[in-house]
């Protein structure tokens, strides 16, 4: 039969699949090694960075909240090129997006028998929400306005009198960062170096737990400062932006 040695009739059911009667030309094995790689290597840009930032935002103010997180937020500036923002950008797009198509795809192409998502992934789905108002809190808007924020535009948010800008528009995303970030950065790189031993799972366990509560103690320190001495609040021009973009008033 010429049609057992075609690619339509070699016997493998993969060359054979449809989506809605359409065949597609590539297996299902192709399809997932090419999101799950793209997933991979969009990871790199946040991987490099992390660290830097998890130290300078996550443990610095924990330790000691005054003048050392900006000396040291000051020195990460100054190691890290001007488009790192946009590197990250990029990065947690195509990261993002070879996710869901991961998922989407991956039940049409029957990679995945049910529409399951595991809490991992839920993670990330949190965090992007959050993610995007960071930067645009903290990169975006400020730079539209020639301004830039630091640890006492940080400091003078979660201690604001205002109780829209302290609470819905500074501590509980930064909280929801926090824990959504850790977890999901955390899990991810245990999943990509393959730990599956279960005294090393919980070890990574562990070390997520820990920084994330260390995180939270920065938080706590960090609202706790003595603004009042700190200048001008950069916050004040960056939520009047976004209420005249959303026409919301936050009084």
């Amino acid at each position: 039969d010429v049609n057992a040695h075609s690619p339509e009739g070699d016997g493998n059911p993969d060359k054979r699949k449809k989506i809605f009667g359409i065949p597609y030309p590539f297996s299902r094995s192709s399809c997932r090694r090419f999101l799950w790689n793209c997933q991979k290597i969009s990871v790199l840009p946040m991987a490099l960075y992390f660290p830097l930032h998890a130290a300078n935002t996550l443990i610095t103010p924990a330790v000691s909240p005054d003048s050392a997180p900006d000396d040291v937020l000051m020195m990460v500036r100054e190691i890290l090129p001007s488009i790192t923002t946009k590197l990250l950008v990029a990065g947690i797009t195509l990261h993002v997006s070879a996710g869901v198509l991961l998922r989407i795809s991956g039940y049409l192409f029957g990679l995945y028998k049910t529409f399951r998502i595991p809490p991992q992934v839920i993670s990330g789905y949190i965090l992007v929400p959050v993610l995007i108002y960071h930067l645009l809190i903290m990169k975006w808007l400020p730079n539209s306005i020639s301004t830039e924020v630091d640890f006492a535009s940080i400091k003078q948010l979660l201690s604001s009198k205002n109780r829209w800008w302290k609470w819905l528009g500074g501590l509980v995303p930064l909280a929801i960062l926090l824990e959504s970030g850790v977890y999901h950065i955390g899990s991810g790189l245990c999943r990509y170096f393959g730990v599956r031993k279960m005294t090393s799972r919980k070890k990574w366990s562990t070390a997520i737990n820990l920084l994330t509560l260390v995180g939270f103690v920065s938080l706590i320190r960090l609202m706790k400062e003595d603004s009042t001495k700190l200048g001008p609040n950069q916050f004040e021009s960056i939520f009047k932006k976004i209420r005249l973009l959303l026409h919301v008033n936050w009084e």
